[in-house]
């Protein structure tokens, strides 16, 4: 089972499928496009609750997640996620213990 990016609000995305993670406000106009884009073909997703939308969360799949977390706590999320999860698929690595 893959690990999972908590984005707020009991919604999740496996970390595998995360493309990038930014902050808002959204300044650059292709980052825009994308949005517009996801929103016209149902791929987008707003995790927010009607709370301030802090970061937008791209993934590989074309799904756009606007979440009310910031990008930093997000991010921080997401390294401990893909460590934990590469320490799994690499149980022989002395590294990690």
């Amino acid at each position: 089972m893959p690990r999972m990016l908590h984005l707020g609000f009991d919604t999740y995305i496996p970390v595998t499928e995360v493309e990038f993670i930014t902050g808002m406000p959204v300044s650059t106009t292709s980052l825009k496009r994308l949005i517009e884009d996801a929103k016209a073909n149902g791929k987008f997703v707003n995790c927010t609750k009607n709370k301030k939308i802090r970061s937008v969360v791209v993934s590989k799949n074309g799904y756009v997640y606007y979440s009310h977390v910031n990008a930093t706590t997000l991010k921080a999320r997401y390294e401990e996620a893909f460590y934990f999860l590469h320490r799994q698929v690499n149980p022989t690595d002395k590294s990690f213990a």
